[in-house]
């Protein structure tokens, strides 16, 4: 024989809420105090006259989520905005265990309002099932996601597809470390821009390849040091230099050239040409010594040959003359 259900009890308007207060017993007694003797409390309707009395703000953690005594600012608001902001009625379910709930079928929990979900000391875990998504939806695309974290992992084991239609903005505040097990594709069909006030490095420890099809163009405003330990190959159609000095030192340069030309602008530029035509002009001194040398010979010998001319002319008036001349 089936049981008629009792009727439910009516509440006064005078009397516009109604609730069930289990107390949490310590040494077989209560204490009076809210954050030691509440065990479960479960009122409908409008706040109590038990939470009237909570004014203080461990009393009221015992029965109201963090959060909500939070914005509410102080205690006796967060009493009166414990059913609603404009006196709706509400719901206040609070115990020192746990609560578990369990359904067999499709959940539906939906406000009209801000809903908050807190854990003060533990984790917070979201799972689907077996081949079944997570969505996250911010306003239908209007809204925004924040992430919030010491750490960020996240482990993708098939394929995934990330689709921004919006901007996306990260903001690390600590250090970031990225593993990647894998090969890491990347295609950017808009402009990049990086700016860098720290330092950088980069090692590759396998083969490193660049393909650049359109101009490039860097500047660089400090030191440039680059250091190739085996080889440096370069292959170009055209190559133009512009600069102010140029130093090089090698122990052995080969140039291998079809043409050449060369023209200097300024005075170091001419100071190799300047010291050959030195040299030159040196050769040049030391020919004409060596002919003005050859002239004073000539001359000695030209002088040479006058003497014996007048020698001969000395004879021949001794012999007119009959008188003898000293030789």
């Amino acid at each position: 024989m089936v049981k008629k259900p009792r009727k439910a009890r009516h509440i006064t308007a005078d009397q516009q809420y109604t609730y069930i207060y289990v107390p949490k017993m310590q040494n077989g007694a209560v204490s009076g105090k809210a954050a030691d003797d509440v065990g479960v409390m479960f009122r409908l309707g409008s706040y109590s006259s038990y939470e009237q009395g909570l004014t203080a703000a461990d009393d009221q953690a015992a029965v109201y989520p963090a959060q909500h005594i939070s914005d509410s600012g102080d205690a006796t608001t967060a009493v009166s905005n414990a059913t609603g902001e404009n006196g709706e009625y509400g719901i206040l379910l609070a115990c020192d265990g746990r609560i578990l709930l369990k359904s067999g079928e499709r959940t539906y929990i939906n406000v009209e309002s801000d809903l908050h979900v807190q854990s003060n000391s533990g984790a917070i875990t979201l799972e689907s099932g077996s081949n079944k998504d997570i969505t996250l939806n911010a306003g239908e695309g209007t809204g925004d996601i924040y992430i919030q974290a010491t750490n960020q992992f996240e482990e993708v084991s098939e394929d995934s597809t990330k689709t921004y239609g919006g901007r996306t903005y990260v903001k690390v505040d600590k250090d970031e470390k990225k593993f990647y097990k894998a090969n890491v594709y990347k295609i950017v069909h808009a402009d990049t821009e990086t700016h860098h006030m720290g330092g950088k490095l980069t090692t590759f420890l396998g083969g490193s390849m660049m393909l650049q099809l359109a101009a490039k163009f860097s500047l660089d405003l400090a030191l440039y040091l680059a250091i190739s330990v085996l080889s440096k190959i370069f292959l170009y159609g055209v190559k133009i230099e512009f600069g102010f000095t140029k130093v090089d030192i090698v122990d052995i340069k080969v140039e291998v050239k079809k043409g050449k030309v060369e023209h200097a602008w300024n005075k170091i530029g001419f100071f190799p040409v300047k010291a050959a035509y030195t040299g030159l002009k040196a050769v040049n001194e030391e020919i004409k010594l060596a002919r003005h040398s050859a002239d004073i010979k000539k001359k000695g010998v030209v002088v040479g040959s006058e003497d014996v001319v007048a020698k001969q002319r000395a004879v021949m008036a001794e012999l007119l003359s009959g008188a003898k001349v000293v030789t």
